[in-house]
């Protein structure tokens, strides 16, 4: 190599790879904030009288997955547009993860996870919701208020 282009190579080398972690960063978070969000969604009806439980409960799971998708789908594109590929197509795969129960030798091989990596993620994350929704004191005050919740897009 020309060592006179050597700086101006090593200059470009740094901005790529501050570029590539600026990206990576960013897309972690994004994929953070899918499964919290994710994990914070519910599905609520009251069962009529009469009303097969049965059938609710196949129609609030079918619901609530469609929500995870939608919610999944925005993340996608999120991710996709960092890295610049917009134009790509992609195939979506179903999430067929909802019916797996996670706590049965299926669900940890599907993840990669052992008895305990399932059981510390489990407990990270009931730690992390509990504090997200515990209220928070003004700074410079004692008196608690609850904390606003951001408001989600579908």
């Amino acid at each position: 190599m020309d060592e006179a282009w050597r700086g101006a190579i090593a200059k470009a080398v740094s901005a790529l790879q501050a570029e590539r972690d600026t990206r990576r960063g960013r897309s972690a978070t994004e994929i953070a904030a899918c499964l919290m969000d994710s994990l914070e969604l519910s599905q609520q009806a009251a069962l009529a009288e009469g009303e097969d439980s049965g059938e609710l409960r196949r129609r609030l799971t079918e619901a609530l997955q469609e929500r995870i998708r939608r919610r999944e789908r925005r993340s996608r594109d999120a991710v996709q547009s960092l890295y610049r590929h917009q134009g790509l197509d992609r195939e979506e795969a179903a999430t067929e993860l909802l019916d797996t129960d996670l706590f049965t030798a299926e669900g940890w091989q599907l993840f990669g996870l052992s008895r305990t990596q399932l059981a510390i993620s489990g407990a990270l994350t009931g730690k992390h919701l509990a504090a997200r929704s515990r209220p928070e004191a003004p700074s410079g005050r004692g008196a608690p208020f609850p904390r606003e919740k951001p408001r989600r897009r579908e």
